[in-house]
């Protein structure tokens, strides 16, 4: 039996077991845009932001302290403009991660929903 459990579960690649992360409740304390750079920073070619919750303090979203997009994704330019509108107003949002695309520093940015109160 361990044996059958064992050999079925070889069949599936580690990425199928990846899932979306949700942080809700959260605001953009932090928003960059970076381009190539000469010493390789793994966030560059793309937008990055920290989270902030309401009280101010720096939050984690999947345990990672940034979430990231590389300006070669299609949806780059629909979730910038949410970011940055989301960033100008202060709004509250519900982000949601990719756990299967990483970097050292952050997760891949999946969505970004900006909350009505």
């Amino acid at each position: 039996m361990k044996k059958l459990i064992l050999a079925i579960l070889l069949f599936f690649p580690p990425s199928s077991f990846a899932a979306i992360e949700y942080c809700p409740d959260v605001y953009i304390a932090d928003l960059w845009v970076m381009g190539a750079r000469d010493d390789g920073l793994a966030m560059q070619n793309g937008l990055s932001m920290r989270l902030k919750d309401a009280s101010g303090n720096y939050a984690t979203c999947g345990g990672k302290d940034y979430v990231y997009m590389e300006t070669d994704n299609p949806a780059y330019s629909g979730l910038l403009s949410m970011a940055l509108a989301a960033r100008m107003s202060a709004a509250k949002l519900q982000i949601a991660v990719n756990t299967s695309v990483e970097n050292e520093y952050a997760y891949q940015l999946a969505y970004i929903k900006i909350i009505s109160d």
